[in-house]
């Protein structure tokens, strides 16, 4: 089902392209840097609805998105009260935890996110992305959070990036690492 069946069912289809993406010979390729999930891909999803709102007049909004157009779609609704429905197809919940989860580098799926972005590395992300895109190639964590103004939920995790140690989940072992004390019984 895409873009024409839905226009014949009477949808209004508005499709962009996040900031960044794509190759830059094409028209539907999108300027700036990527913003990895961040507050500008949520802002630029609420400029979509604004466009939308001004020239379509919806009664309903919703999002559709796969893998990472998924995440961007469910971090829009979250901030931006109009849309009233996500569809998220192989999406991620929290796309750092998608990449290194359980202490394990997914490099090739790394590899495969800068592949899809349409461009060098320097000429897609901005120098504090283009550093930790290098620390992860490296697996070099980084310590503390990159800056004042990464919306990482720094206060909860003690403001230092990387994952948590999951809890065992095993029958007769015990926790291990700094959330034993906290789970043990």
């Amino acid at each position: 089902m895409g873009v024409p069946h839905l226009a014949r069912k009477g949808y209004h289809v508005l499709a962009y392209m996040p900031r960044g993406l794509g190759l830059p010979f094409l028209p539907s390729t999108s300027g700036g840097f990527i913003d990895v999930g961040g507050p500008c891909d949520w802002a630029d999803g609420s400029t979509v609805i604004d466009y939308a709102v001004d020239h379509l007049a919806p009664s309903t909004i919703g999002f559709f998105g796969e893998s990472y157009g998924s995440g961007i779609s469910q971090l829009v609704a979250a901030h931006d009260e109009r849309v009233d429905a996500v569809v998220a197809l192989s999406t991620w919940g929290n796309l750092g935890t998608s990449l290194y989860d359980h202490h394990t580098r997914h490099v090739k799926a790394v590899e495969a996110l800068l592949g899809l972005t349409g461009g060098p590395v320097e000429d897609k992300f901005d120098e504090e992305n283009r550093r930790i895109l290098a620390d992860f190639q490296a697996d070099r964590r980084r310590a503390t959070c990159p800056s004042s103004t990464c919306p990482c939920r720094s206060a909860r995790r003690g403001g230092v990036h990387g994952p948590r140690p999951a809890p065992s989940s095993s029958p007769g072992r015990a926790p291990v690492g700094p959330r034993a004390a906290r789970d043990a019984p």
